[in-house]
């Protein structure tokens, strides 16, 4: 009697320690990066961490977040999550200049803060153009 007294104690010590609203028990995985995140639309930010894979391989692994997005979102399984799906991952496509060009203007800026560094940063800022020319179609269609 005195084990089980033991086991509810220290059972009740942990649920104190992790009155944090999350099982302990059931681990989750949280995506926060608060230097690419902000108040924007969710697939602003969602794109800003897929913009840089190469796009014949985006496609899978933007497929596999989003569905996990969309479980935390509670859209029902089948053909509901499906669509909510597609309508992000193409959220995603359509905002992904824009994504560019805030990285542009970051590195023109920035380019005036930290001279020392100039080369480095106009070699970014015209990286970020180009994937910007070439991302822009997405938004027009």
């Amino acid at each position: 009697h005195e084990q089980q007294q033991q086991e509810e104690q220290q059972e009740q010590q942990e649920q104190e320690q992790h009155d944090d609203g999350f099982d302990h028990h059931q681990p989750e995985v949280m995506l926060i990066d608060f230097e690419l995140s902000g108040p924007n639309y969710r697939g602003y930010d969602i794109m800003k961490l897929f913009r840089k894979l190469p796009k014949a391989s985006q496609e899978a692994p933007m497929r596999d977040f989003l569905g996990k997005y969309a479980q935390q979102q509670n859209v029902p399984e089948g053909k509901e999550r499906e669509t909510f799906v597609d309508d992000l991952l193409e959220e995603c496509r359509r905002i992904e200049p824009l994504t560019w060009l805030e990285a542009v203007t970051f590195f023109a800026l920035i380019v005036h803060i930290k001279p020392d560094q100039q080369s480095e940063w106009i070699r970014l800022g015209t990286d970020r153009w180009t994937a910007h020319l070439e991302s822009k179609t997405a938004m027009l269609s």
